[in-house]
């Protein structure tokens, strides 16, 4: 970020809330953040703030220092923060108070940092020596124990160096930041921006979240990154429209499955933009393939309703492993953006990232629990292989399900194994009524008749994690305090 701030010292680094922070301002206080870290020989640095430059300045100060990072969404609950705070043990927090008292607990030695306390003045005489950790990023653990994956900085700079020049970012951009910091896929917006000379424009607050589209034309935003199900909500909410998104060029989404159906929604609207499926687990440093489509041409990316994850970026590589067939299996990454591991865990990280044979050699490989299948060259994700039901002697895809769900006007929707049947929890808006015989009977149309949920009931909203993914342990739990 250092050298673009010298190329682009009085471009617009940050925009948030109609004030601009410069690449020079910014490229200051990460040196203000490096300095007051260095005091440690080897920083462990905890970030627990909101999207913005004292976020950002955080993290980079952390490399500078020799030290790497963990970033925390500070709307996680409490209980989540003060775990991840114990599995990592940090040296240094940065955090405001009361979030930065809570979080002291974790150590006694933990030192910490309130950015309003930071002397601006502060300068780090000479960088410290990289360290071989980049920075260490803790899974949702909505269901369970948390993980720390360790990404080395290999990882990251071959994935910066992707964005770079694939075009994803280029100078001048205006990309959103629509992604908590604790979700790996906010290292693209971040990086991406602030390692090219675009203008970051953080988006958290809640008008923000339930309206994104309004926020993209206030924002003039031309790369927007988000989960999938984001296009669902601009399309229910009746501003997927061209005034509203008319200006994006790059649509990138990732973390969730993308389908033909959000395709349709875009293009109808902006048939100009581009748009980027990416896969890629954290293990992998966020995504590692693309499927770049245009509005004349994205039927061959197409098998019905899935949309392909696309070939592998430069340097990395995706393999199907265990299948009946060499076009069907486990997806497997290699290459060089793969994680160390996990934090402390030699026997998950062993279980995970193992050998694979790979043009006559032996490579290590990450196994990803996801199901591909291979048509017309192209690899689709079938979903998690852990999360395959089995209802009535039938293996059933739950995502399979959704998607079908999804075509028929219900874009949000959770489908999951419930007192040994398929179960749908459908979410409607405003003015909707949902008509479950009806919709198992369009079902019908789609699925063989195993696959039809035995029971479909509706929500107001369905419960989500911090990273807006559909929260299905929660789901379920909801539909079991509903009457029958």
């Amino acid at each position: 970020m250092l050298q673009t701030a010298v190329m682009h010292s009085t471009g617009a680094a940050i925009r948030i809330g109609g004030r601009c922070v410069s690449y020079a301002e910014l490229a200051c206080r990460t040196r203000s953040y490096a300095a007051a870290f260095a005091a440690e020989d080897v920083p462990r640095v905890l970030i627990a703030l909101p999207r913005g430059a004292e976020a950002y300045a955080a993290m980079f100060g952390a490399g500078l220092a020799g030290g790497c990072y963990t970033p925390v969404s500070d709307a996680s609950p409490p209980h989540k923060l003060r775990r991840i705070a114990d599995l990592l043990a940090p040296n240094i927090i940065v955090a405001g108070n009361p979030l930065a008292a809570m979080l002291a607990k974790a150590s006694s030695s933990t030192r910490i940092i309130d950015p309003a306390d930071l002397a601006p003045g502060m300068r780090l005489a000479e960088p410290k020596p990289r360290h071989a950790t980049a920075y260490i990023t803790f899974t949702s653990g909505s269901t369970g124990e948390p993980k720390g994956v360790v990404v080395p900085r290999t990882a990251l700079n071959h994935y910066v160096h992707w964005i770079r020049q694939s075009g994803t970012v280029l100078p001048g951009d205006v990309v959103s930041q629509f992604n908590n910091l604790a979700f790996d896929v906010s290292v693209l917006d971040i990086y991406g921006a602030l390692c090219t000379g675009a203008t970051l424009v953080p988006l958290g607050g809640r008008g923000d979240r339930l309206m994104p589209a309004r926020a993209i034309a206030r924002e003039g935003i031309t790369v927007w990154t988000s989960v999938p199900s984001a296009i669902d909500l601009m399309r229910t909410a009746g501003q997927l429209t061209r005034a509203n998104l008319g200006r994006v060029r790059l649509f990138t989404l990732a973390g969730e499955p993308l389908l033909r159906t959000h395709l349709d929604a875009i293009f109808a609207a902006c048939p100009d933009a581009a748009i980027q499926n990416a896969y890629g687990p954290t293990e992998a440093t966020v995504t590692v393939s693309q499927m770049r489509l245009r509005a004349d041409r994205y039927d061959h990316a197409c098998l019905g309703r899935a949309v392909s994850i696309g070939p592998a970026i430069p340097g990395m590589r995706l393999h199907l492993a265990g299948g009946a067939h060499a076009d069907e299996g486990e997806i497997v990454i290699s290459g060089p953006q793969l994680a160390s591991g996990y934090l402390n865990d030699p026997a998950r990280t062993a279980a995970a990232f193992r050998p694979i044979e790979a043009d006559g050699q032996t490579v290590r490989g990450y196994y990803t629990g996801d199901w591909g299948e291979r048509h017309r060259g192209l690899i689709f994700c079938r979903g998690r292989i852990d999360a395959q039901v089995k209802i009535r002697g039938h293996r059933i895809e739950p995502d399979e399900v959704a998607g079908a769900i999804r075509s028929l006007d219900w874009p949000n929707v959770c489908v999951f194994k419930h007192d040994g049947l398929l179960a749908a929890l459908v979410e409607c808006q405003p003015g909707q009524t949902l008509d479950a015989d009806a919709l198992r009977l369009a079902l019908g149309r789609m699925l063989d008749a195993y696959a039809i949920p035995s029971r479909i009931a509706s929500v107001a909203a369905l419960p989500r994690n911090e990273n807006d993914k559909i929260d299905t342990a929660r789901a379920a739990r909801l539909l079991q305090e509903m009457p029958q």
